[in-house]
């Protein structure tokens, strides 16, 4: 398939075979689990607010991965990251209000860490593919 008379590669991603995929799983139902220990009147507020930043990991981990580029991977990619660091700092708020026990605190900021390199480490490498390529034309 030509494109503007270079040949465009695309790579099929089976965004289930994905690590960070897999992981980010993991991290929403963990999220699901530490805050149905919140009070109920947070229900609406941090409760939902988490569960809905932790959702958006892996969708956009599996949106990305059914792009038709590494360019738009790696968008989606950092947009999976900004999603983490908003349960990372929504977590930190849930201990300030002494909402979540520190313990689970401590455990979702270690996944979260985690889960987060691994993420970073897949954004190196889609950015730098990006570069080799872009070289090569």
């Amino acid at each position: 398939m030509a494109l503007h008379g270079f040949e465009k590669l695309i790579t099929v991603r089976d965004f289930r075979k994905l690590e960070v995929w897999i992981l980010g799983r993991e991290f929403a139902v963990q999220c699901y689990e530490v805050t149905s220990r919140f009070p109920r009147e947070e229900q609406f507020g941090l409760t939902s607010q988490i569960r809905r930043a932790s959702v958006s990991i892996p969708s956009n981990i599996a949106e990305g991965a059914g792009r038709d580029s590494d360019a738009e991977f790696l968008r989606f990619l950092r947009i999976a990251l900004g999603s983490l660091n908003e349960v990372e700092t929504l977590f930190c708020i849930s201990s300030d209000l002494e909402m979540v026990s520190e313990p689970d605190r401590e455990t979702m900021l270690t996944r979260s860490t985690a889960l987060g390199v691994k993420l970073r480490n897949l954004a190196t490498k889609v950015e730098n593919d990006l570069v080799t390529t872009k070289r090569k034309l």
